[in-house]
């Protein structure tokens, strides 16, 4: 099997003395209403030079101990990324379980996910069959146990919309428990991500790492995982657990021993050494854990920030975790044309703003054209003062105005924050009110969840079967958008200057900003029109 180890398409890149960051309304078919996806875009990096080992595997050269730099913190983002997010879904093949899937669809959909690893799916053959057909931006990849289909299973959910879903391969390492995806992702890069649900007895854990160790060592063709994401039903650390305890020392040497051989770590707790969050709630007992877990090849030269931990409306005693990653050569993409937010249309003190600002404006004008004192381009200046009022105005009643439904979620999660990592967290009264917290969470963002999709319905009602950009996008084809990684700087655009020793000696620039590229070509074109320009007769072709 060709997983592209041979040309240099492997996502990590090793340095030796350097350790990098890194209803059915909903489905597809019916409801996207032609909302244009908003589609990640991703670049190319200079492949590392593979090394080849015994067998012709490739073998890591792990960084020294203690060398990992500080990380950078990262304000808002605006280039390209690619999100990757993990949920233990609590069973999803059942004909009870079977809406979840609407659930899962829409939680993509939002929170632009490209990659989403579920664990406990209980899918079948037949069953991903049904679901590639009611989901259009869903390609599912799985593996389960023939011998027990109500029970464990590993899916891969990919969003087409945003990657090269048709070029992705898979292999089965533990059947319901493991699987390897590689999948491209933009130019020649491959991203290797390991799905893992690991057992909960001890005896099967034990096992299990032992099977997983066998199926990547004796296949030498099979590459080196640059995520392991999943519900691994251990903790490697006593700050992981409420209330705290450490977990079998001997499943925890074989974790261990198989992260190490892989380079693999723990980058959040790697970047976040001493606060707690928890991913897993006991609601019989009030217990915590953080068994869901994002492990990051340590040579994956690329940044991973923005750490989730959320609570979905997928009914589920598991959280949400992701992470987004980038590449830093991408080109700098922007953070796109601002637009107000709908409900701004409902402030009727802001609305009355902008009619007093827009009559102010309106008097301007008509006080210059009856004194004729209204030049031809100061119109134009007037209303452009007009538009900047109006933005100011409404970005900051966008900022004021928050639902009540987002305010209380932020309340709660400060409080849950607070709370858990207040020195006396591990006490009975802190422990109660942190389950109590979780539960609140849970309930109010199940109740976000289900206005939106209450929202889709109704928009989706009013425009069903009409000749709406809703409409024609429901049956459109989505692909990646093709993306210009750098642009060559042409020698007149970089304006170079001559000395007394003559000219500057001829080099090679790129960009990859997008406003600079943009401006390279407004103004190769605007010579092009220049081109063959009849000057004598003042005439243009």
């Amino acid at each position: 099997m060709d997983f592209g180890t041979g040309n240099g398409t492997h996502l990590a890149n090793i340095g030796e003395d350097r350790v990098s960051s890194a209803g059915s309304v909903l489905n597809d078919d019916i409801g996207e209403f032609g909302s244009r996806p908003q589609t990640v875009t991703q670049t190319e990096t200079d492949p590392f030079t593979q090394q080849p080992g015994l067998g012709g595997r490739y073998q890591q050269r792990a960084s020294p101990q203690g060398t990992r730099p500080k990380q950078k913190k990262h304000g808002k983002k605006t280039k390209a990324y690619l999100k990757i997010c993990s949920l233990n879904m609590n069973g999803g093949g059942s004909n009870a379980t079977n809406s979840k899937w609407e659930h899962v669809n829409q939680t993509i959909r939002e929170n632009n996910i490209g990659i989403m690893v579920l664990q406990e799916t209980h899918l079948t053959p037949e069953r991903i069959e049904s679901l590639h057909k009611r989901y259009k931006r869903l390609h599912i990849v799985h593996t389960y146990d023939e011998d027990q289909t109500n029970s464990k299973g590993v899916a891969v959910v990919i969003n087409k919309y945003l990657t090269r879903w048709r070029e992705i391969k898979t292999t089965e390492l533990v059947p319901g428990r493991a699987i390897l995806v590689s999948l491209p992702w933009r130019e020649d890069e491959t991203i290797h991500i390991l799905g893992i649900y690991a057992p909960n007895s001890t005896r099967e854990q034990l096992d299990f790492w032992d099977l997983l160790t066998e199926a990547l060592s004796t296949n030498q063709e099979l590459p080196n995982p640059d995520f392991m994401i999943g519900d691994f039903n251990v903790v490697e650390s006593s700050l992981d657990r409420l209330p705290p305890h450490k977990d079998d020392h001997r499943i925890l040497e074989k974790l261990h021993t198989f992260r190490d051989d892989y380079n693999l770590a723990d980058m959040w707790r790697l970047d976040n050494p001493t606060k707690r969050k928890f991913t897993y709630l006991q609601r019989s007992s009030g217990s915590q854990s953080r068994i869901d877990r994002i492990y990051v090849n340590m040579g994956l030269n690329y940044p991973c920030y923005e750490w989730l931990f959320t609570h979905t409306g997928i009914v589920s005693d598991h959280k949400m975790i992701g992470v987004k990653i980038e590449i830093p050569s991408m080109p700098f993409i922007g953070q796109g044309r601002w637009a107000m937010a709908p409900f701004l249309l409902k402030d009727r003190h802001l609305i009355n703003e902008i009619k007093t600002l827009s009559e102010a404006t309106l008097n301007t004008i008509n006080e210059k054209t009856n004194l004729n004192t209204l030049k031809a381009f100061e119109i134009q200046m007037v209303h452009e003062n007009w538009k900047t009022k109006v933005r100011d105005l409404l970005i900051r009643a966008s900022k004021r105005k928050l639902t009540s439904l987002d305010q209380s979620i932020r309340e709660q999660e400060s409080e849950l924050k607070r709370v858990l990592n207040n020195g006396d967290y591990t006490s009975k009264e802190n422990k109660l009110k942190a389950t109590t917290i979780e539960l609140k969470l849970s309930t109010l963002n199940q109740i976000k969840h289900t206005k939106i999709r209450d929202s889709v319905q109704a928009k989706f009602n009013l425009t069903v079967e009409t000749i709406s950009k809703e409409w024609i996008a429901t049956n459109k084809d989505h692909k990646p958008r093709d993306i210009i990684y750098k642009l060559r700087k042409p020698s007149w655009y970089m304006e170079e200057e001559i000395t007394e020793e003559g000219p500057p000696p001829e080099r090679t620039e790129y960009t990859n900003r997008s406003e600079e590229m943009a401006k390279i070509a407004a103004e190769y074109h605007n010579r092009i029109q220049a081109n063959d320009t009849n000057t004598e007769n003042g005439e243009r072709r």
